[in-house]
């Protein structure tokens, strides 16, 4: 009986180290796990602010040729806005927006003829005259936040005040970023999806896009 009860204590404590060995193992996968999913999220943060921020150079452009190129020809800002979205892909439109909220140029026109004429004051999302309206006061781009766009789907809109020599804005370069077009042309689920799911989100946790079911992390 004695051999027999210190056998079963034997056993009792493997079984007890076992456990303990399992769990501290996936602690320390765990902890593994969440290490490497916040690198990567903050590698795919960083690409993505440098695809924006490249987005927004090209706005700038648009901008500072607006006075002396563009109000004489607004054609010529439709064909400089076209040329600078083959080259950088990934953006749904360049427009502008007069100083009333209203989109008097849409480019490309193909896919884009809803939102012309529409009044951005009277936008479904209210978010839409907040940043307009903070652009005009602050004379710096500002960007909404995720909505429907005027387009279809979801995505959100920059934009960026022209202003004249007298201090009075004009109007606005309006750019417009769908979701999924975004997700692409940065790549998110080509790079990412095999490993990981990736959601794209907005600052107040609005969700924007969402690869396909699959990833093992």
């Amino acid at each position: 009986i004695g051999a027999g009860w210190r056998a079963g204590v034997l056993v009792a404590l493997v079984v007890a180290l076992t456990s303990a060995l399992g769990a501290w193992l996936y602690g320390q996968r765990l902890a593994q796990l969440e290490s490497v999913t916040v690198i990567v999220a903050n590698q795919a943060r960083a690409h993505l602010q440098s695809w924006i921020d490249t987005r927004l150079e090209v706005m700038r452009l648009l901008v500072m040729r607006w006075p002396e190129r563009y109000a004489a020809e607004p054609g010529a800002f439709q064909r400089d806005a076209e040329l600078l979205l083959q080259r950088l892909p990934g953006m749904l439109a360049l427009n502008w927006v007069d100083a009333d909220g209203i989109i008097r140029l849409v480019t490309p026109e193909a896919g884009n003829g809803a939102a012309l004429g529409a009044d951005l004051y009277q936008h479904s999302s209210a978010d839409v005259g907040r940043a307009l309206g903070e652009a005009d006061r602050t004379g710096r781009p500002t960007r909404t936040r995720s909505l429907e766009l005027l387009q279809g789907g979801r995505g959100f809109a920059f934009y960026w005040p022209v202003v004249d020599e007298a201090g009075e804005t004009i109007g606005f370069v309006n750019g417009v970023v769908r979701a999924e077009e975004l997700a692409a042309a940065a790549r998110l689920e080509d790079e990412l999806a095999g490993d990981f799911r990736v959601e794209l989100a907005d600052s107040d946790g609005a969700l924007l896009w969402r690869s396909a079911e699959g990833g093992t992390w």
